[in-house]
């Protein structure tokens, strides 16, 4: 939550596989979206991972555009 910015952050969204393809994940973001226009958040924002495209397309059908994009590195060690 940033209450100083009117908007949420969605960080995480996960869905075991034997659920997937049903809905789901579109449902739980239409929810989500719902729940931050009660709490008078004019936003909801995300990071995704461009090669998944189903992420992708689920948040794209429920409104989501693209803004920015990033490049993360990480160091295994």
């Amino acid at each position: 939550d940033y209450p100083g910015e009117a908007r949420w952050e969605l960080v995480y969204v996960g869905l075991i596989p034997a659920v997937r393809r049903r809905g789901w994940g579109r449902h739980l973001i239409r929810t989500l979206q719902w729940q931050a226009g009660r709490a008078a958040r004019q936003e909801v924002f995300l990071a995704v991972d461009t090669s998944n495209t189903p992420a992708v397309k689920t948040y794209a059908s429920c409104g989501f555009i693209e803004w920015d994009r990033r490049r993360v590195v990480i160091r295994r060690v």
